[in-house]
């Protein structure tokens, strides 16, 4: 048996106001669809640590790296410079960061004409 459009109840959400004292309708809230971003982990310790006492946008560098690599759920990512440059990183500087991450051992580095460098973390020598 189903019900006629005149039985049917009308639904409203209220919500507690405290300054009334009293139910109140419910304000729908936009909210942002985008999920937030998170670095998956775990991050080594010793690794961030080391990134992080190099000078200029190198721990950005890093901290974009372990985020794409998370994402990827890979140690091999590919470097564009479009998360870099949400994080304040040019491009001049995320190759200078680049440079002092292999250098001290951390990511093995590839890098082809017109594409955006592949990046290795190398964690066992950190």
């Amino acid at each position: 048996m189903t019900a006629s459009p005149e039985s049917m109840v009308a639904e409203r959400k209220l919500t507690w106001d405290r300054e009334s004292g009293a139910f109140v309708p419910a304000v729908a809230v936009e909210r942002d669809r985008r999920v937030a971003g998170f670095i998956k982990g775990p991050l080594p310790l010793v690794w961030m640590q080391a990134a992080a006492r190099m000078p200029g946008k190198t721990l950005q560098v890093a901290l974009a790296l372990w985020y794409l690599a998370g994402l990827k759920k890979t140690t091999t990512v590919r470097l564009p410079s479009k998360p870099l440059n949400e994080m304040g990183v040019s491009r001049d500087a995320k190759y200078e960061a680049l440079a002092r991450l292999e250098q001290q051992g951390l990511v093995s580095v590839q890098q082809q004409p017109g594409q955006a460098p592949l990046v290795t973390l190398l964690t066992a020598s950190a």
